[in-house]
């Protein structure tokens, strides 16, 4: 990851909503990893430029993360 890069903060939002449903017992622990990684195969990197930007790529990656879990 690159500095300024999006993808951290993609990583960061889908891991958060992972170890969360992982927590409540809805998804097993291996399932972190593959939720996290699918969204970051899904996310196009966008350089920071704004806290606008930063909410932006947060939001998404959990609104995806949150999807992924929906359709299992």
């Amino acid at each position: 990851m690159l500095d300024g890069d999006s993808s951290c903060i993609a990583l960061n939002g889908a891991n958060e909503v992972a170890v969360s449903l992982f927590l409540q017992g809805k998804i097993g622990f291996t399932e972190i990893y593959d939720m996290v990684a699918k969204v970051l195969e899904g996310h196009s990197r966008i350089n920071i430029n704004s806290l606008d930007d930063v909410f932006q790529v947060d939001n998404w990656s959990r609104n995806v993360a949150l999807e992924l879990y929906k359709k299992r």
